[in-house]
């Protein structure tokens, strides 16, 4: 991921510096939605804060820096774990949050149960 991140979030692509020193950013999305996989369980997450330090770097340093307005991020934990029904239901909440974030409807991407929400947010 970093390789990408140096790679595409470049001077004069991503972001330029004003003749004040001041960072402007060039991106025209609109939107970014963040989604990461963490092996570490959500207790772990919240007793420990390591969310932070990612969402204050991608989300804000990073995206919202370079010009998208509206960055939404979420944590699918405990992956090092889970099994294969959780990371199954990952992936199905993993559609339905780009599609409702982005505003698409449903398809028929033949994936069984593509269309129904989780019992619970993975956030």
């Amino acid at each position: 991921i970093k390789g990408f991140v140096d790679r595409v979030f470049t001077e004069h692509f991503a972001f330029r510096f004003t003749e004040s020193g001041m960072v402007e950013g060039l991106l025209a999305h609109s939107k970014a939605l963040v989604l990461n996989t963490a092996g570490a369980s959500e207790a772990a997450y919240l007793a420990f804060g390591f969310h932070k330090p990612l969402h204050k770097t991608f989300c804000d340093w990073t995206l919202r820096l370079c010009g998208v307005k509206e960055v939404r991020q979420v944590l699918l934990k405990g992956m090092t774990h889970a099994d294969e029904a959780t990371r199954a239901r990952y992936l199905q909440e993993a559609r339905h949050l780009g599609r409702e974030f982005f505003g698409q409807t449903p398809s028929t991407d033949g994936a069984e149960g593509a269309d129904k929400r989780p019992s619970r947010p993975l956030e």
